[in-house]
């Protein structure tokens, strides 16, 4: 699953959410993971809301990631099973026949970043827990669960009915125990984290081009 988040020049979010995949592309539907068709299906929805919302598109970097193979099946795949670098390629392509910029590559994030206090919190502070959820069959509201349970109730419609195993899932959430900021999902921080650096590169490359013009028009006759 992918994230985004729309955040307008003043740091302020406009939108959160997942990134709609198509259900004949998702592995999580039986379709084959990591397809041209599933990579081109994602790059078209990012353009599209790139569009939608008049926005520069800015991607993680995860080449620097794929070097470091670990001995984790887990971690691995996590890097290396999804094809990041190829959808950021096609991203690429079709933005430039678009007549849209460039995209942005942030390099050096991780998901224990803050988009809070800016801070990375060390591996003892455990800021990633892993919490389970399943879905109204009535009304698909989310809702979060314990592995004990074995009925739920949802809060939107009221409707109560028995949890079968296989329709938990599991999402990694973010908290930092230093600023106390809101929970969010891992994906979606991390989507949040790189919104705000590439804000900050964007005020940084403005402020730098002002210092020149200022230097140029100081050194004119």
């Amino acid at each position: 699953t992918y994230a985004y988040v729309v955040m307008d020049y003043a740091g302020q979010i406009k939108r959160a959410s997942d990134l709609h995949i198509p259900r004949h592309v998702d592995a999580r539907y039986g379709a084959k993971r990591g397809s041209k068709n599933f990579i081109h299906e994602v790059a078209n929805e990012i353009i599209v809301m790139a569009w939608l919302w008049d926005a520069w598109i800015a991607i993680e970097d995860t080449s620097r990631k794929h070097e470091r193979i670990g001995i984790s099946r887990a971690g691995n795949h996590r890097f290396i099973g999804v094809p990041t670098q190829t959808i950021a390629s096609t991203i690429d392509y079709k933005a430039k026949h678009m007549g849209m910029l460039p995209t942005h590559r942030i390099s050096n994030i991780s998901p224990r970043d803050c988009p809070g206090c800016y801070t990375r919190r060390p591996h003892e502070d455990r800021p990633i827990q892993i919490e389970w959820f399943v879905n109204c069959p009535k009304c698909d509201q989310k809702i979060s669960t314990d592995l004990k349970l074995k009925e739920a109730l949802c809060e939107a419609c009221s409707y109560t009915w028995s949890i079968e195993p296989f329709t938990r899932r599991s999402e990694e959430i973010f908290s930092c125990p230093k600023c106390k900021g809101e929970p969010w999902l891992v994906r979606w921080s991390l989507a949040l984290v790189i919104a705000q650096r590439a804000l900050a590169d964007i005020v940084s490359h403005q402020e730098n081009s002002e210092a020149l013009r200022m230097r140029k028009k100081s050194n004119s006759p």
